[in-house]
């Protein structure tokens, strides 16, 4: 499912009304067990923070956040705090608590990822809109079948973080055929990815990576690169099929029409 098409805002912890989220087409639903996260449709989540002052509230709501925050963000969704107003700071500290990694707003080189919001309940408006704007990218296509490049099982079973990647970066395939490629110069892994299903693309060269360092590249890229290098020999970013979750992100280079530099392994 693309992110256009993720129109649900899932709350724990209480209920919202629904009128400004509707308003931005959105739909909101309870939140009744983990496996809502992998309703297509989630685009966010609303953590309903309760009372924070004491300290059996702020141990609810770290309890809450690490069973829910990492899932969310593997999958796109973006997490909201909600606090009642003037207690903003200590949702941000609780959530620090509680997200982990999630809550830390990453800086990389001037980049600043954000998967985490806390707001004030004061403000049902500004809370919709940033559910309505959020980056969430595609959901995940849990059928995907994902195969070495002669089409047999994987010798070597993925880490359960980049699997989850790669079933949401080619989310509108039925499979994928996936081998690991030498080279590069960085941390990153890299991958030729051959797609099943829908047109015949030439192949994708994906490269996985921290989630900051990714976006660095990017940024370098678009900024020194493209529309700047001609002649370059190698296919655009397909950013439409860039991820990132907690601490990892899947980057497609290679464009699925032109084959080039990048897709010639």
């Amino acid at each position: 499912m693309k992110a256009e098409e993720r129109t649900t805002v899932l709350v724990d912890g209480g209920t919202v009304n629904p009128t400004p989220f509707s308003a931005r087409q959105l739909a909101v639903k309870p939140l009744v067990s983990l496996s809502d996260l992998d309703d297509g449709g989630a685009r966010a989540l609303i953590v309903l923070a309760g009372a924070l002052p004491s300290d059996e509230g702020r141990l609810d709501l770290v309890k809450r956040l690490r069973r829910l925050a990492a899932s969310s963000a593997q999958r796109g969704i973006l997490v909201i705090v909600v606090t009642k107003r003037g207690e903003e700071a200590i949702g941000q500290a609780v959530a620090r608590s509680g997200a982990g990694v999630l809550a830390q707003w990453q800086e990389h080189t001037g980049v600043v990822l954000r998967q985490l919001a806390v707001l004030p309940d004061s403000d049902w408006d500004n809370i919709a809109e940033t559910c309505a704007r959020c980056r969430c990218g595609p959901s995940l296509n849990s059928s995907l079948a994902i195969r070495d490049k002669n089409g047999n099982e994987l010798p070597t079973p993925l880490l359960p973080e980049l699997k989850l990647l790669f079933r949401r970066a080619f989310h509108d395939y039925s499979g994928i055929l996936i081998s690991e490629e030498n080279g590069g110069k960085s941390s990153s892994s890299v991958w030729k990815v051959e797609t099943e299903g829908l047109e015949q693309h030439t192949p994708f060269i994906v490269k996985s990576g921290p989630a900051a360092v990714m976006e660095e590249h990017i940024n370098t890229y678009r900024d020194v690169v493209a529309d700047r290098v001609p002649y370059r020999g190698c296919a655009p970013l397909c950013l439409d099929r860039w991820l990132w979750d907690l601490s990892t992100s899947l980057r497609s280079p290679a464009s699925s029409r032109m084959p080039s530099a990048w897709t010639r392994l």
